[in-house]
């Protein structure tokens, strides 16, 4: 078990000890109970929505929220008692997994089981299998089950997942996905919401100037003094800045993605 004197050794934090700082708990296998079918291509499962909506993490390259749809669509699960489609689901080499197509419907089913305790139906679930969730097939399988959004080929999620695997290999344990309405502990940042404030960068500026600007500025704060980061970043525990400093990350002690409008893309 990882206690908080592991953070003062000498040994690089890893992402399990990371994980556990975090207290969050993987827990994405408990509502894959019912296997319906698997032609060796993909899988299909049922399953509680209880389970499911309270576990299921969203794919980083996800698109904002329509609350007037979520809003429609709660009104059509109460109205009929059961759930339309099917969920869309990625998992990948460590087996964690990942929703690409669903993600309104899992946020209607949150807000009808706040307001009733009791209420639950079943879910169809597709499990298709990937290398990564930042591998070009996860884009593919992402545009093909969104097709109907009017996604393009000329979708900027390839570029977007370009930039993400660089760093999420760079700095491993840092970037992390993490359940809707948890939180992210600094210096962990949350990829999801850093995949939204990169989007528009990735529009206007090709991936290796932006990949280069974010390092930059990344070594820029390695540099300074403690000081001058703190009174740039706010205050913060000597346990954050170890985490930052061991992993060479020191972009999450930044509140807020502040860092981003502050890049050189010049």
């Amino acid at each position: 078990m990882f206690s908080i004197s592991n953070l003062f050794s000498k040994n690089k934090i890893n992402s399990k000890q990371l994980d556990e700082l975090n207290e969050q708990e993987e827990q994405e296998e408990l509502y894959l109970r019912c296997l319906l079918f698997d032609n060796d291509l993909f899988k299909i499962y049922k399953t509680s929505s209880r389970d499911f909506v309270n576990n299921i993490k969203m794919w980083a390259c996800q698109r904002d929220l329509n609350i007037s749809h979520v809003k429609n669509l709660e009104i059509s699960i109460l109205d009929r008692g059961y759930l339309l489609g099917t969920f869309k689901v990625i998992r990948n080499k460590n087996g964690e997994i990942r929703l690409i197509d669903g993600q309104h419907r899992v946020t209607a089913l949150q807000n009808i089981m706040d307001n009733d305790a009791k209420f639950d139906c079943d879910s169809i679930i597709e499990l298709y299998e990937v290398d990564s969730f930042e591998d070009e097939e996860a884009t593919k399988l992402f545009l093909d089950a969104n097709n109907t959004l009017n996604i393009t080929k000329k979708d900027t999620n390839l570029e977007l997942q370009s930039v993400l695997r660089h760093f999420v290999k760079e700095y491993p344990g840092i970037i992390v996905d993490v359940k809707e309405g948890s939180r992210c502990n600094r210096p962990r940042i949350n990829k999801r919401l850093l995949a939204g404030k990169l989007r528009d960068l990735v529009i206007n500026y090709d991936c290796e100037k932006i990949i280069k600007a974010i390092s930059d500025y990344n070594k820029k704060l390695g540099r300074i003094s403690r000081e001058m980061l703190i009174r740039k970043c706010g205050t913060y525990s000597d346990n954050m800045y170890d985490i930052a400093k061991e992993n060479g990350c020191f972009l999450g002690l930044v509140p807020d993605f502040k860092w981003v409008d502050e890049l050189d893309l010049l």
